[in-house]
Order: structure tokens, then C-alpha cells, then sequence
């Protein structure tokens, strides 16, 4: 016994028609339809505009917190490379000057030896006009010359030659060999003392050169006045000059 259908039967059409499920690739289609309209409504809603702001905006505030951050960082460090440059620059500039200064020094004494010298030999001839002390500056010491040159009738020791050149002729060597390292101390530092600097420093280790070629004080073309002169314009010029570069 049972039911028996006809291979032709609309009722087991009918049946299985309404049995059958769908198939997988159209529910999925379906749920992909149901998952983006909702994704669209909640983008286009207030709170999801505001949330996507707020996610634009702090993506854009850790950017330029990174940018800001590496951009610190290269100035601190450049900040502290001319920091470092600045401060050799400025052991350079002291160091060349304490050459300079230390050539000068040696230099002013030998034209105050022989002065000093010349005095004591003057004081032997009763000449007068005779200061009582020794010559202290420039001006003393050319006026000293000049009165040596003024009174003939009180002839100076014919030792004063010998005893100037006994006496400041190893100074005088002494410098010589002192000038080359001071030279050589200029010309090894101009990319610290720069141009400007650089050529002061070397008119006045001129200036001091100068002064030493003065040193013979009876010469009759004695010019110790005007190279004492021009070495003091020279040093105003680098205080001038250090001024503008130090500050």
C-alpha cells in the first residue's frame, strides 16, 4: 500500500519546488546587501560622521606629533653642533691671540732695554736735561733719544754699541724663532678666526714685527714713534673686530 506518483504529477512538482532551498551564493549575496546598508546608515549617521572626524583627526595629530618630534630633534642637535663650533672658535681666537700678545710683549721690552740702557750711559756724560728716572713709555723714550742727538759736546760711551748688542741681541734672536710659530699659529687658524679676523691678526703681528725692526734708537731715521703708533691703531682694530665677532 502507499501513494504512488506519476513521473508527469504536478503535485510532485508543486512539492519539491517548495522543499528546495536556496542556493549559498545567493543568501550570501543577500546577507553582503543586509551588512553594507547597515554599515551605510551608521557612516551616514551624526555619530558615525562624528567618530570618523574624530579618527581623521587624531590619525593627522599623531603625524604631525611624529613630524613635530623629528623636527625638535634635528634642532636641538644642530643647535648644539654651532654651540660646539662657537665655543672652538672662540678657544681658537684666544689662543692665537695669546700668541700674538705674547710676541708683542717680548718685542715692547727690547726697545725699553735699550732705553733704559741709553739712560744709564746718558747719566754718565752729566748731560743735561737728564730725566731722573728711566724712560717708561714711549713718549720718554724718543724724547730721550732726541736729547742724546741734541748735545754732541757730551759724547755717549762708545760702549753702548757693545753693550746694546751684547745685551738685546739674543732677545732679538730669541723672538725671531718666536715669530715663525706665531706665524705659522695665524695661518694654521684661519678657518676659525675667519677673514675678517684672520687678516686683523696678521696686520698686527706686522705692526709688532715692525716695532722690533726699530730696536737701534740712535739710527737717524728712527721711526720707533710711528711704529709704536700704528701698533696701538692695530689693536683698536682687532677689538673692533672680536666686538662684532663675539657678540
Amino acid at each position: 500500500t502507499g501513494v504512488h506518483f506519476s513521473v508527469g504529477s504536478p503535485h510532485l512538482t508543486t512539492s519539491l519546488a517548495c522543499c528546495r532551498k536556496p542556493p549559498r551564493r545567493q543568501m550570501r549575496l543577500n546577507s553582503g546587501v543586509g551588512h553594507n546598508t547597515a554599515m551605510s546608515d551608521f557612516i551616514e549617521s551624526k555619530l558615525g560622521l562624528l567618530l570618523i572626524d574624530k579618527l581623521l583627526l587624531g590619525l593627522l595629530l599623531l603625524i604631525f606629533g611624529l613630524w613635530a618630534n623629528r623636527a625638535l630633534e634635528r634642532f636641538k642637535s644642530q643647535q648644539s653642533f654651532h654651540s660646539e663650533i662657537n665655543k672652538q672658535r672662540v678657544a681658537k681666537i684666544g689662543l692665537v691671540w695669546e700668541a700674538i700678545s705674547g710676541l708683542e710683549t717680548r718685542v715692547l721690552h727690547i726697545p725699553w732695554r735699550i732705553g733704559v740702557i741709553l739712560w744709564q750711559e746718558i747719566k754718565k756724560t752729566n748731560m743735561p736735561g737728564l730725566p731722573p728716572l728711566e724712560p717708561s713709555n714711549s713718549d720718554e723714550l724718543v724724547a730721550l733719544i732726541n736729547l742724546a742727538k741734541q748735545h754732541p759736546e757730551h759724547p755717549i760711551s762708545a760702549h753702548l754699541a757693545d753693550r746694546i748688542e751684547a745685551e738685546v741681541r739674543p732677545l732679538i734672536l730669541e723672538i725671531n724663532d718666536k715669530s715663525t710659530d706665531t706665524s705659522l699659529t695665524i695661518s694654521g687658524n684661519r678657518f676659525w678666526l675667519g677673514d675678517e679676523l684672520h687678516t686683523k691678526y696678521r696686520q698686527h703681528y706686522h705692526a709688532v714685527m715692525r716695532v722690533l725692526g726699530q730696536w737701534d734708537l740712535l739710527d737717524e731715521k728712527n721711526e720707533l714713534k710711528h711704529a709704536l703708533a700704528k701698533l696701538d691703531a692695530s689693536r683698536e682694530d682687532i677689538s673692533s673686530a672680536l666686538s662684532k665677532v663675539l657678540t
